[in-house]
């Protein structure tokens, strides 16, 4: 009984709701002893309502203020509640710990009504509280909320104190006021930064890049203004030093850095209180030297002409090019003068165009390398260039034979320079005469012999060198047409004499001659038309069998001491005759060989054979001025020697002959005398007659140097017998 009396004055009644009903609630009590209940009785409850106090929770323990970083949220996630009010009236957010009188200030604004309704804010910088109010007391616990948790916290000293600050909140709903809520607010400071090495100290191409030889190189960065700044290489602490008052710092490392890459951190610290470590600031130490730059060159472009590779350019701004270390500077000189620099890319190549035109002539070119860090390599290698930008031209299109009296010419070309390339396709031919380019022969790099085959027609023939043809080693070619010396084709005009009565002799006799003119050369004509004395026609040294003949007309030989002066006759014996040997009783025929005269000016040419007495050609024999052929039959009878003098003048009185002995039955063949003869004749008289392997020769000329005895002119005889002798040493038959 008794313990069932305990239970039931136990029974508790309670009601759950925030805003209960106030009505009386009526309670009964009944009791059984298992087969019998007792009478219900019944109690009263009154329910009275409560006034319910508002509630503000913070969202943590602590929170963090970074020095120098601004205003900062106290509490970001602080709740406010109040189990029977939609509103509240105020609020205050206080500093109760480690406050600093004119340090430490909080905050509130209120920037948009929606958000924070009517609640306004007033702080008070001696007592470091903050007192918001809502006019009214209309402000939703929504809109407190917000308001509360964008209250902030700012410490405006330059130093300021590192103690953790205490903020406490408290709220009201007019007519309660909450607990007070703290929170912690723990001073940071913030992470210092490293700006990079001092521009004296990153060295090389870029003052900001980390790449330096110097291995003692100095750290800058900024802090908080006066505190301490711990310095990590490769995480590894090895000095401190003090920001200034603007937060500015720096350091000189005391140790050597190894080469290669480097991390440099900081820290910063006031009072015991430290940063975290700031990110890593790569350098990279390079403090050896990077190999001379290699394989200078000018581009394939630039270096111009029929090699691209042999430094003969005619650009006067080329290209250089080569090879370093990759990423490095170059710097190129010219004539040991430094005029311009280019990076190399990844791989180390480069090439530089030059800005200023560079003079005509040799230049040498080297180059030297830095690399990032700053190291200078050794100078390269010399590389020489020549620069030739002017065009090579004609210095003569020269006439090397006289008028043509067979179907073949030459001209003398020759240049300013050395030139290459020259061949037939580069000529041509214009005049009313007709030929073909037969060929070129290189005589030296500047000079050189073209022939021309099958002349034929009448009138002008010239040769023309093309513009652009023809270039030089840095590749200048001739700016314009060049047309030569024109020749004067003029058929020959053709003289036959008639053949005078055979006389039989029965034995020698002395036969008066008309004088003859001396087959001497009086004077020459230069390659320029000038006279000259003969003299200048003699070798100034005993001529050789070594000295090779040039190809003449129709392939013959010409003297090399005409080669060697470079002049030419107006009209000339290029061919010395023979003696010929004919058959007694049978008919003969046979022609002068091509080339045995050339001629310098083609106007009124006439070739009269006679034979050397002044005297007709005998009866049984005729000659073709025309092809220079003689034919006949000799008598069986006759077995004098027949000596013909074959001559060829112009209309300018210039002539030229040659003598050729006709013997009967003879197989042996001598040279004959080749004699010139030009303008200004000097006369001569008859010959007596003289013994040829038994035989009488008939009078005719006189010997050359009793010629030139009689004239009175014994030196320029002596000078004519020296140049004869030395031709006939070097002319050979072709």
């Amino acid at each position: 009984m008794a313990q069932w009396q305990a239970a039931l004055r136990a029974v508790t009644y309670t009601d759950t709701a925030i805003t209960p009903n106030t009505a009386t609630r009526t309670v009964s009590f009944s009791v059984s002893d298992g087969s019998k209940d007792s009478a219900t009785v019944t109690r009263t409850v009154t329910v009275v309502a409560t006034d319910q106090t508002p509630i503000a929770t913070t969202s943590g323990s602590a929170g963090a203020y970074v020095v120098g970083g601004g205003e900062t949220a106290v509490d970001s996630g602080l709740t406010v509640s109040d189990l029977d009010s939609a509103t509240l009236a105020s609020a205050t957010v206080a500093i109760t710990g480690n406050f600093h009188r004119g340090e430490d200030v909080l905050a509130f604004s209120n920037t948009n009504s929606s958000t924070y309704g009517n609640i306004a804010a007033s702080y008070h910088a001696g007592t470091g509280v903050l007192t918001l109010t809502s006019s009214g007391g209309t402000a939703t616990l929504a809109q407190w909320q917000a308001a509360l948790r964008a209250v902030t916290y700012n410490d405006t000293a330059e130093t300021p104190s590192t103690a953790t600050r205490t903020i406490s909140f408290s709220i009201s709903d007019g007519s309660k006021n909450s607990a007070v809520m703290a929170r912690s607010i723990e001073m940071q400071l913030p992470v210092p930064s490293i700006t990079g090495l001092t521009v004296g100290s990153d060295t090389g191409s870029s003052s900001s890049d980390g790449i330096t030889s110097n291995v003692i190189p100095t750290v800058t960065g900024t802090a908080v203004a006066n505190s301490t700044v711990s310095i990590y290489v490769d995480n590894v602490l090895i000095d401190t030093t003090i920001a200034d008052g603007s937060g500015a710092w720096s350091y000189s490392l005391v140790s050597s850095l190894s080469s290669g890459a480097h991390s440099i951190t900081a820290l910063t610290t006031i009072g015991g209180v430290s940063s975290a470590q700031s990110m890593g600031y790569s350098i990279m130490v390079d403090s050896n030297a990077p190999a001379a730059p290699a394989g200078l060159a000018l581009s394939m472009v630039t270096d111009s002409g029929s090699s691209s590779s042999d430094g003969i350019t005619s650009q006067t701004m080329p290209t250089v090019t080569g090879t370093a270390e990759a990423n490095s500077t170059v710097v190129v000189y010219v004539d040991g003068v430094a005029v311009g620099s280019v990076t190399t890319d990844g791989s180390g190549a480069w090439n530089y165009t030059l800005s200023s035109a560079l003079s005509s002539g040799s230049h040498s070119l080297h180059a030297i390398a830095t690399d990032a860090a700053g190291n200078s390599s050794s100078q390269s290698t010399t590389y020489s260039i020549t620069v030739d930008s002017s065009a090579p031209t004609v210095l003569a299109m020269s006439l090397l034979d006289d008028s043509p009296a067979s179907n073949s010419v030459r001209y003398l070309v020759s240049f300013s320079e050395d030139v290459e390339g020259v061949d037939s396709a580069d000529f041509s031919l214009s005049g009313s005469a007709r030929g073909s380019i037969g060929g070129v022969q290189q005589l030296n790099a500047r000079t050189y012999i073209v022939l021309v085959n099958n002349v034929a027609g009448s009138g002008a023939l010239q040769l023309n060198l093309a513009a652009g043809s023809v270039g030089d080693t840095a590749g200048n070619t001739l700016a314009a047409t060049y047309n030569g010396a024109s020749y004067n084709v003029i058929p020959l005009v053709v003289v036959v004499a008639e053949p005078a009565p055979e006389a039989v002799v029965s034995a020698p006799a002395e036969v008066e001659v008309t004088p003859v003119t001396p087959n001497i050369v009086l004077a020459a004509t230069g390659l320029g038309g000038a006279p000259m004395p003969i003299d200048t026609l003699l070798p100034s040294a005993p001529l050789t069998e070594t000295i090779q003949p040039l190809l003449g007309t129709g392939g013959m030989p010409i003297s090399a001491v005409m080669v060697n002066a470079m002049q030419v006759l107006a009209i000339e014996v290029r061919l010395p005759l023979h003696i010929q040997p004919l058959p007694v009783g049978e008919n003969f025929s046979f022609s002068l060989p091509p080339g045995t005269f050339s001629l310098k000016h083609g106007d009124g040419v006439v070739m009269v054979a006679r034979q050397a007495n002044g005297q007709p050609l005998p009866s049984w024999m005729r000659f073709d001025p025309a092809s220079g052929r003689f034919s006949g039959l000799m008598p069986a009878g006759n077995r004098q020697p027949v000596e013909v003098v074959v001559t060829v003048r112009d209309s300018q009185g210039n002539q030229a002959a040659t003598r050729l002995r006709l013997e009967v039955g003879r197989a042996t063949l001598e040279p004959a005398t080749a004699e010139a003869t030009d303008q200004g004749a000097v006369a001569g008289d008859g010959q007596s007659a003289a013994l040829q392997d038994g035989q009488a020769i008939l009078p005719g000329k006189l010997a050359l140097a009793e010629q030139l005895a009689r004239q009175g002119n014994k030196h320029f005889g002596s000078a004519v017998n020296a140049l004869l002798a030395a031709a006939d040493k070097v002319v050979t038959r072709g």
